[in-house]
């Protein structure tokens, strides 16, 4: 078995505020979760490293203008032998924020 990826968006409505939108992502992000671990245990025992479920939760309402955001984050999470060297995050800007 192959690993799968899956895309799913939530974006931001123009009306409600920016927490809204947040705590969207944190259910999606819960959901998505539990449904992998469901998926991981019914197998034969636990999968192989390849043979993963992956998730990856890009927030892009701020700045993302790159096409490969995407690719960019799967290679820091599939790239490094060293796990301690892939855990970082970009600052995030707040437009018009206090």
């Amino acid at each position: 078995m192959e690993s799968s990826f899956s895309l799913c968006i939530k974006r931001k409505r123009p009306k409600h505020g920016h927490h809204f939108k947040a705590r969207a992502m944190n259910v999606l992000h819960s959901d998505a979760a539990d449904v992998v671990d469901v998926l991981e245990t019914t197998e034969q025992g636990f999968r192989s490293d390849d043979q993963r479920t992956y998730m990856l939760n890009v927030d892009c309402d701020m700045f993302a203008n790159n096409p490969k955001v995407i690719l960019h984050g799967m290679c820091l999470l599939l790239g490094f032998e060293d796990e301690s060297s892939s855990g970082y995050k970009a600052p995030q800007r707040f437009y018009g924020g206090f």
